[in-house]
Protein backbone atom coordinates (compact mmCIF):
# COMPACT_ATOMS: atom_id res chain seq x y z
CA UNK A 1 0.00 0.00 0.00
CA UNK A 2 1.47 3.34 -1.01
CA UNK A 3 1.68 6.11 1.56
CA UNK A 4 -0.91 8.83 1.14
CA UNK A 5 0.04 12.43 1.06
CA UNK A 6 -1.61 15.62 2.18
CA UNK A 7 -2.45 16.37 -1.45
CA UNK A 8 -4.42 13.13 -1.62
CA UNK A 9 -6.31 14.21 1.49
CA UNK A 10 -7.15 17.53 -0.10
CA UNK A 11 -4.64 19.72 1.72
CA UNK A 12 -1.01 20.65 1.96
CA UNK A 13 1.22 19.75 4.89
CA UNK A 14 1.61 22.61 7.34
CA UNK A 15 4.52 24.88 6.51
CA UNK A 16 7.38 25.35 8.93
CA UNK A 17 6.15 28.80 10.02
CA UNK A 18 2.77 27.33 10.99
CA UNK A 19 4.35 24.41 12.83
CA UNK A 20 6.73 26.70 14.72
CA UNK A 21 3.88 29.04 15.66
CA UNK A 22 1.91 26.09 17.04
CA UNK A 23 5.00 25.07 19.01
CA UNK A 24 5.35 28.58 20.45
CA UNK A 25 1.64 28.60 21.32
CA UNK A 26 2.00 25.23 23.05
CA UNK A 27 4.92 26.46 25.16
CA UNK A 28 2.95 29.60 26.09
CA UNK A 29 0.12 27.35 27.29
CA UNK A 30 2.62 25.24 29.20
CA UNK A 31 4.09 28.34 30.88
CA UNK A 32 0.67 29.22 32.23
CA UNK A 33 -0.75 25.80 33.03
CA UNK A 34 2.45 24.25 34.36
CA UNK A 35 3.98 27.36 35.97
CA UNK A 36 7.22 26.92 34.05
CA UNK A 37 10.35 28.84 34.97
CA UNK A 38 11.99 30.74 32.14
CA UNK A 39 14.70 28.07 31.97
CA UNK A 40 12.10 25.30 31.72
CA UNK A 41 10.20 27.22 29.03
CA UNK A 42 13.38 27.62 26.98
CA UNK A 43 14.23 23.92 27.33
CA UNK A 44 10.68 22.85 26.48
CA UNK A 45 10.68 25.08 23.42
CA UNK A 46 13.89 23.50 22.14
CA UNK A 47 12.59 19.97 22.76
CA UNK A 48 9.23 20.63 21.12
CA UNK A 49 10.82 22.48 18.18
CA UNK A 50 13.07 19.50 17.53
CA UNK A 51 10.11 17.13 17.67
CA UNK A 52 8.10 19.35 15.30
CA UNK A 53 10.94 19.39 12.79
CA UNK A 54 11.22 15.60 12.96
CA UNK A 55 7.47 15.24 12.37
CA UNK A 56 7.65 17.61 9.41
CA UNK A 57 10.46 15.58 7.87
CA UNK A 58 8.39 12.40 8.18
CA UNK A 59 5.31 14.08 6.73
CA UNK A 60 7.30 15.44 3.81
CA UNK A 61 8.21 11.89 2.85
CA UNK A 62 4.60 10.76 2.72
CA UNK A 63 2.23 9.72 5.43
CA UNK A 64 0.85 6.34 6.33
CA UNK A 65 3.57 4.12 4.93
CA UNK A 66 4.82 1.02 6.69
CA UNK A 67 6.18 1.83 10.11
CA UNK A 68 4.83 5.40 10.18
CA UNK A 69 2.66 4.85 13.24
CA UNK A 70 5.59 3.30 15.09
CA UNK A 71 7.86 6.17 14.04
CA UNK A 72 5.45 8.74 15.42
CA UNK A 73 4.98 6.76 18.64
CA UNK A 74 8.75 6.55 19.06
CA UNK A 75 9.02 10.32 18.54
CA UNK A 76 6.32 10.97 21.16
CA UNK A 77 8.12 8.75 23.66
CA UNK A 78 11.45 10.44 22.95
CA UNK A 79 9.85 13.87 23.39
CA UNK A 80 8.14 12.86 26.63
CA UNK A 81 11.38 11.41 27.98
CA UNK A 82 13.21 14.66 27.21
CA UNK A 83 10.43 16.74 28.78
CA UNK A 84 10.41 14.55 31.88
CA UNK A 85 14.03 15.59 32.47
CA UNK A 86 12.99 19.27 32.44
CA UNK A 87 9.61 19.14 34.21
CA UNK A 88 8.96 17.92 37.72
CA UNK A 89 6.49 15.09 38.36
CA UNK A 90 3.51 17.39 38.93
CA UNK A 91 4.27 19.41 35.81
CA UNK A 92 4.66 16.26 33.75
CA UNK A 93 1.29 14.96 34.99
CA UNK A 94 -0.33 18.28 34.06
CA UNK A 95 1.40 18.19 30.67
CA UNK A 96 -0.07 14.75 29.97
CA UNK A 97 -3.51 16.10 30.94
CA UNK A 98 -2.97 19.02 28.58
CA UNK A 99 -2.20 16.63 25.73
CA UNK A 100 -5.36 14.63 26.45
CA UNK A 101 -7.43 17.82 26.41
CA UNK A 102 -5.89 18.89 23.09
CA UNK A 103 -6.58 15.49 21.54
CA UNK A 104 -10.16 15.60 22.82
CA UNK A 105 -10.67 19.02 21.23
CA UNK A 106 -9.31 18.06 17.83
CA UNK A 107 -5.81 19.24 18.69
CA UNK A 108 -4.38 17.18 15.87
CA UNK A 109 -5.64 19.88 13.45
CA UNK A 110 -6.42 17.35 10.78
CA UNK A 111 -8.07 18.29 7.54
CA UNK A 112 -6.61 21.79 7.40
CA UNK A 113 -8.28 23.00 10.56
Amino acid sequence: MAPWTYAQRGGAPPDSATVMQRTLDQVEQMKTKLSLTSEQATSCLEILKGAALERMALMKNGFGGPGMREAFQEMREKTNTALSKVLNEQQMAKYREMLQEMRGQGGGRRGGQ
